[in-house]
């Protein structure tokens, strides 16, 4: 049995608690135990954050402290997989997120692999947020159709882009098909010429659409489609762009390359209405392709061009970023890998007139690792996912590279994940509101058929150290991070923004210490003392809701000329552009909570001469007034002021609600809700979702539902 020792002068007062504890003989509550000072160290400084692999068990704070075999989650990791199939043949090509958080799914049912554009119709699937299906739909003629993409329109439906043999001017031709949220179809249009044509859609900001893709002349004979590293089409290939307006009409149609042989992988609508296109530049069959990125005004008027010609170039994505610039995703290689044995991730970003800001090479040496798909996260870095084979010979392990970098271009990490099938083929990716992203593609198994696959990244599915969240069950938190072995931790603070973690920990016969991890790039930094706090025995952190300022309970000595009856204040630290300022003195007490309104609550001592759980006053960064609540210890207020978790007095969590009048209901104890005896020193965490406390040494959680689930 591990316990938080006591401050000497509660094993005295706790005796007198009456009007928030039950009158039987109290158990002393859990609190920190008094400390003797120990020497100031120097003027504290930022510490060293080292980043807990997530493959590998924490570091111990010190070296008598051993790690525990618990590992950290996995990152990346694959939340749930779906997938989907009318055919033998079916293939996903994109996604879109529905108003009520499902996806609408586009793509081709029956493919013709042979190339030939034999059979084939479009192909859409309506589903939950977890995947499963709501409805699905094709739409076709007698020939063959391919759906390639998918958009909102203005007035609320759905528009699909893609192909048709079954109708237009001969051949291939640009095909759009409106639907509405049920897939009932509203019209459909063709565009191109005797030549192929195929294209993925853009919407517009105006409510037009701009079609991207390719036109090809199937008569001009330049390369086989089934040779390895190629992958385009038999005939000569170039950039194939056409405005249409909301209703469907075509405003202009332009085509780019010339004698070139173009593929086209991305297109993306520029700030000033104009359009970027991002296509590969083929040489077949001679080595050394090129990425080629092409700007043209709302007129379909070149702006400029610009061509990469180092190694061998494969352009598979185009994404505009937050800033209003572009990242291309392309592989290379050098320009005499024949055996096409090292190709790896190359990112490129350039500004607006398309000038290169920075280029971003990574990849495993011994493996082909290619991005096919980009997307930004919500902290200004991007994820990629693409191929991780041995070559390109067809031989597959089945895996999919997953990338993480920075805002400036450098690798955070890559890694790999493991989904079901033999060969995946990665076609769209993005983040969706909590964090995570999703893949769509298809994947052969005994047939070629879509999926859908939502994978954690490390983005807000690292909230809470990556921890899966509890619901009315309690849980240890974070076993061997930082629930550890031979230590007692307790009084866990969140920063609001989710991205910094403050907890006290005191090693089994040592002095009380602040630990923090912060998350960085994605990955939570291992657990270490906080500097700030360094030289005396420090307790009890909280952050408070503007993020601006975190209080803690410290043994320093308080300041000359402040008169104390603690050995222990509370002091606090004050957030800069450079970290945490100097601590400066509060005031006497222990445990501070906050609202979301900036109200403060501490244990006092100061009112009736026991322990009672009070409001305070600040003036000028001091406490200079304590307004008696009840009593007890170690008040936790909710974050919207509506409830009180506090120690009674009797090892026992309680909790006050407040009331209409602006009092706080009669105690009712969390032990009702499956919350232990000498449960103690409860925290809530800043949205309010979970609590924390302390028991038999180790740091637990549970859903807030066991506190609301008392409300009168």
């Amino acid at each position: 049995m591990r316990y938080i020792r006591q401050f000497a002068i509660l094993v005295i007062l706790l005796s007198l608690l009456t009007s928030c504890a039950p009158t039987s003989t109290p158990t002393p509550t859990v609190v920190p135990p008094t400390n003797t000072a120990v020497p100031p160290a120097n003027t504290a400084v930022p510490p060293t954050l080292t980043a807990i692999p997530p493959t590998a068990t924490s570091a111990p704070p010190t070296a008598t402290l051993p790690p525990t075999a618990i590992p950290t989650p996995e990152i990346p990791s694959i939340l749930w997989d779906r997938i989907y199939h009318k055919t033998a043949a079916d293939m996903g090509e994109d996604v879109l997120v529905a108003e009520d958080g499902g996806f609408y799914i586009v793509g081709t049912a029956g493919l013709d692999m042979s190339g030939a554009g034999n059979s084939g119709d479009i192909y859409l699937i309506r589903t939950d947020e977890n995947g499963e299906v709501l409805w699905e739909k094709t739409y076709g003629g007698e020939k063959a159709e391919e759906g390639l993409s998918i958009a909102h329109t203005s007035d609320g439906n759905l528009l699909l882009a893609g192909m048709t043999r079954s109708s237009g001017a001969g051949g291939a031709d640009a095909y759009l098909v409106k639907v509405d949220l049920q897939g009932n179809e509203i019209w459909s249009n063709t565009y191109g010429s005797t030549l192929d044509e195929m294209v993925s859609v853009c919407a517009l900001a105006d409510g037009s659409f701009m079609l991207w893709g390719n036109v090809v002349d199937p008569d001009d004979i330049v390369a086989d489609p089934g040779a390895a590293g190629y992958g385009g089409y038999a005939g000569r290939s170039n950039i194939y762009l056409a405005k249409v307006d909301s209703a469907g009409g075509l405003v202009w149609s332009q085509t780019f390359g010339g004698q070139n042989n173009l593929l086209t992988s991305g297109g993306v609508e520029a700030t000033d209405g104009g359009f970027v296109v991002v296509a590969s530049l083929l040489r077949f069959p001679q080595p050394g392709d090129d990425a080629y990125l092409l700007k043209v005004d709302r007129n379909g008027e070149i702006v400029w061009e610009r061509t990469w010609e180092e190694g061998t170039i494969s352009a598979s994505d185009l994404l505009r970023t937050a800033d209003g610039q572009y990242l291309i995703a392309a592989s290379v290689a050098p320009a005499d890998d024949t055996a096409h044995a090292m190709v790896d991730f190359l990112l490129i970003k350039v500004d607006q007139q398309g000038n290169e800001v920075w280029s971003s090479q990574f990849g495993d040496p011994t493996m082909v690792d290619y991005p096919m798909v980009v997307t930004q996260t919500a902290d200004g870095g991007y994820i990629a996912a693409g191929d991780w084979v041995k070559d390109l010979s067809g031989r597959s392990p089945g895996l999919i590279s997953i990338a993480r970098i920075d805002a400036g271009g450098q690798l955070v990490w890559e890694r790999t994940i493991k989904p079901a099938g033999q060969h995946n083929v990665l076609r769209s990716w993005l983040q969706l509101d909590d964090g995570s992203c999703l893949l769509v593609g298809s994947r052969l198994t005994r047939q070629f058929e879509i999926y859908l696959m939502k994978v954690d990244v490390g983005m807000n599915g690292s909230a809470y150290l990556g921890q899966t969240p509890p619901g009315l069950t309690p849980q240890v938190f974070a076993p061997g991070i930082v629930s550890m072995e031979g230590a007692t931790e307790f009084a866990a603070s969140f920063s609001p923004d989710g991205k910094e973690l403050y907890f006290t920990r005191r090693l089994d016969g040592q002095e009380n210490v602040l630990y923090e991890t912060h998350l960085l790039n994605g990955v939570w930094t291992a657990p270490a003392p906080a500097s700030f706090a360094a030289g005396y025995p420090a307790f009890e952190p909280h952050v408070t809701a503007d993020n601006k300022t975190l209080y803690f309970g410290w043994f320093r000595p308080a300041p000359a000329g402040v008169t104390s009856t603690m050995d222990a204040g509370i002091w606090a630290v004050d957030r800069t552009a450079e970290g945490w300022s100097e601590p400066r003195y509060v005031g006497e007490g222990m445990f501070v909570s906050s609202d979301s309104s900036g109200q403060i609550y501490v244990t006092s001592f100061s009112t009736s001469g026991r322990p009672s759980l009070s409001l305070v006053t600040l003036a000028n960064g001091q406490f200079t007034a304590f307004e008696n609540q009840c009593d007890g210890v170690h008040p936790a207020i909710a974050p919207d002021g509506s409830y009180l978790v506090y120690d009674d007095g009797n090892a026992n969590l309680g909790v006050r609600f407040l009331q209409a009048d602006g009092g706080w209901s009669a105690p009712k104890s969390l032990q009702r809700q499956g919350i232990p005896t000498s449960a103690s020193i409860a925290t809530i965490s800043p949205d309010g979702k979970y609590l924390f406390y302390v028991y038999k040494g180790d740091l637990y959680w549970v859903s807030t539902e066991v506190i609301t689930l008392l409300k009168p």
